[in-house]
Order: structure tokens, then C-alpha cells, then sequence
């Protein structure tokens, strides 16, 4: 890679630091993802957003998850909602993922002063508040947060249950509101011998993930998207043959 020193790097090395910031600027457009882009397509292609679409991005913490969503929200998102690169600007809030929980029943609490510290600034609103706030965007908003992998170790998968049942009783969405919600799941290296129930922890989440079934919390719409892998060197040289390029 450019600036690389030519020695190995260690696993406990993160890749991020590595990256020249010239080369992090491109970053958002070098994978096709393709297989993401086409599970995403059937989530909101749709003309009934009476309620949010939930979608889930997994990979480990050498696949910049933070420039994939840069790409969702400046490229593919727009793409895909056909917006007008001149007016229609997605707008993005950042939200922190709750952690030291003394008991996993805080969680929506905890969730719901997340979502009001980034989308109110003062105050902790209910979910009408927050809802009639971010229908007055014009334009698509999406939500995201972060989860590292260590934070499932406690609490399992009745963090994820939590999570798609916070979104499941948001207040119904006005006439024309587009509201996308991104949790990104970080698997963490240290943790892949790990885990619980004899299994490695982040296979274990890979496994839960891959089974969700969001037909049951209706009429909540989501997706989990493919596990996001490494560049292939067919992908790298045709982003090297790009017109942004």
C-alpha cells in the first residue's frame, strides 16, 4: 500500500493507520460491493415507508467500515433512492451504541437518549418528539451507530433483539418520509477465539445475524446485508480504471 514501510503489520496494528489520508479520500469508491448494493436495492425500493428500514452492515475492523458508510451515504444510497444530486442531500446522525448496561432492560432507554443527544441536543425526547423532528428533513435521513463485537459478549443476542423491537414500535412515519437506520457490527480480531457456547464469538454473531427474520416484527422493514470482505484485486484494478479515479 502507499507510504507502507514494506514490513509486516501485526494483527494488533490497526490497517486505518496505515492509510495515507490521500488514498482514505478515494477509500469510499474503490470496492464494488456489489452484493450489498443489490440486498439493499430490495429494501428501499419500496413506495410504503410507513415505517423505518432497518439495515445491518457486518465486517471485521480491517474493512473500514466507517468509509463503507461514507459510500452509502454519498454514492449508493443516492443511487438507489434516485435522488437529485443537486437538492436531495441525505442527512446523516451519528449515534452512540449504549454500553455499560447494568442490566440489558436500560437498553431502549439508553437508546432513546443516544438518538435525542444527537438529533435534539438538549433533553431527552420520547420517540413522538424525535420522530416529528426528523420528518421535517426534505430529503432521506439515515441513522447509524456502531457496535464492536466485545459489547455482544453480555448480553448475546438479546442486544439484537432489543434493537430491532426499539425500531419496531417507532411511531408511524408521515407522507413521504424516508428513514434509513444503519447499525454496523465490527468484528474485533482478539475476540475470533473466543466466544460463548463453545462457538468463536464472531462466527457466533455472523450466525445470528445471517438468521434474522425481520418478517417477524412487522411492519418494520430491514436487511442484513453480506459480510463485508477484503478487495479483490479484479475489484482494485477496476476502481484503478474509474472515471472518479
Amino acid at each position: 500500500a502507499p507510504g507502507d514501510s514494506g514490513k509486516p503489520v501485526g494483527r494488533n496494528v490497526s490497517t486505518e493507520r496505515k492509510i495515507p489520508s490521500t488514498v482514505k479520500n478515494f477509500l469510499p469508491y474503490l470496492a464494488d460491493c456489489s452484493d450489498q448494493e443489490y440486498r439493499l436495492q430490495e429494501a428501499v425500493r419500496n413506495d410504503a415507508w410507513q415505517s423505518p428500514v432497518i439495515v445491518i452492515v457486518h465486517g471485521d475492523e480491517y474493512q473500514c467500515l466507517e468509509k463503507f458508510r461514507e459510500r452509502l451515504e454519498r454514492v449508493s444510497l443516492p443511487r438507489l433512492l434516485q435522488l437529485n444530486e443537486e437538492q436531495d442531500v441525505i442527512k446523516s446522525y451519528s449515534i452512540s451504541w449504549p454500553t455499560s448496561m447494568a442490566d440489558i432492560k436500560e437498553f431502549p432507554n439508553r437508546l432513546l437518549k443516544s438518538l435525542s443527544d444527537s438529533i435534539l441536543r438538549q433533553g431527552v425526547g420520547t420517540t413522538d418528539d424525535l420522530q416529528y423532528q426528523l420528518a421535517m428533513h426534505p430529503a432521506p435521513v439515515m441513522l447509524h451507530a456502531t457496535m464492536i463485537s466485545s459489547e455482544w459478549k453480555k448480553y448475546g443476542e438479546a442486544l439484537l433483539e432489543h434493537y430491532v423491537e426499539f425500531w419496531q414500535k417507532w411511531p408511524q412515519l408521515a407522507p413521504r418520509q424516508r428513514l434509513l437506520v444503519f447499525l454496523f457490527v465490527k468484528y474485533e480480531s482478539k475476540y475470533g477465539k473466543k466466544g460463548l457456547l463453545s462457538k468463536p464469538l464472531n462466527e457466533q454473531i455472523t450466525s445470528r445475524l445471517i438468521s434474522l427474520d425481520f418478517s417477524r416484527y412487522s411492519p418494520l422493514r430491514g436487511v442484513v446485508l453480506p459480510r463485508l470482505d477484503g478487495v479483490s484485486r479484479a475489484e482494485a484494478e477496476d476502481w484503478a480504471r474509474s472515471d472518479s479515479v
